[in-house]
């Protein structure tokens, strides 16, 4: 994978956010009001136009904060395969990050975590005051287990917005590994299309059946009680859906 903006989707973002005129002087702007160094206007029309991306995940993180969007929503996935997850899982377990470097924040998510997901990023990153979303669901393992269940994400943030949203998705073993967490997958939702990670390489893509509809995905309940966790910068809804029998989703496997 080529690390690269979705820059289509980019323009929109910032052009929804500080207008038509001198989009990209403002941005900087409210760049150098926040942090104590923003990049050159030729520095960020680079960026728009793919010749260059950002060199570090704390300037990633910085661009994306100002345009409150999470970084993997405003990458182009359009190309993005199972090969490509195989080489980012490949750079998190060996700590190989020179071609990823700019990703390189995800080994703060990826393998078990005491504390999921991890504060830094909205503490530093984000709107003073401003903090992860996350909602939790359980599986109690009593009377049902091995199966996969249909869970739902509703949100309004893209309904309004030219920007997509992130959710990443993790659960933890009570008494096994400590507690703790261990992230799993990422859906990321660009109006009705959705795409979903899984940490075992494998790479989905779907159409919702209208902008308004919830995302759905599955995710299996095995044999041991646990307890799910989703997490997002941007407030949602998540419950557990009965009828699993006609809904369009992805499926953690």
């Amino acid at each position: 994978m080529e690390i690269g903006f979705n820059a289509q989707l980019l323009c929109s973002i910032i052009r929804d956010r500080f207008g038509e005129k001198k989009a990209i002087v403002k941005l900087l702007e409210n760049w150098g009001s926040r942090y104590s160094r923003s990049p050159t206007t030729l520095t960020v029309r680079r960026w728009l136009s793919n010749e260059t991306f950002p060199q570090s995940s704390e300037l990633l993180w910085q661009f994306s904060s100002i345009l409150d969007v999470d970084p993997l929503s405003i990458l182009d996935w359009s190309s993005f395969n199972h090969a490509d997850s195989e080489r980012i899982l490949y750079a998190f377990q060996q700590d190989a990050w020179l071609r990823y470097k700019p990703l390189s924040y995800l080994k703060d998510f990826l393998g078990r975590q005491p504390q999921w997901p991890p504060k830094i990023y909205s503490n530093s990153y984000s709107l003073p005051g401003a903090d992860w979303y996350f909602k939790e669901f359980e599986h109690e393992a009593t009377t049902t287990r091995n199966y996969y269940q249909l869970v739902s994400l509703d949100t309004n943030h893209n309904k309004s917005s030219a920007a997509p949203i992130t959710f990443h998705i993790a659960f933890s073993q009570q008494g096994k590994f400590a507690n703790r967490w261990l992230q799993y997958g990422v859906l990321i939702r660009f109006s009705k299309l959705i795409y979903l990670v899984n940490i075992n390489g494998d790479f989905q893509s779907y159409n919702a059946d209208t902008v308004d509809q919830p995302t759905y995905f599955k995710t299996f309940f095995g044999p041991q009680p646990a307890t799910f966790r989703v997490a997002s910068l941007h407030h949602f809804n998540c419950a557990l859906v009965t009828d699993q029998s006609s809904k369009t989703c992805g499926v953690f496997s």
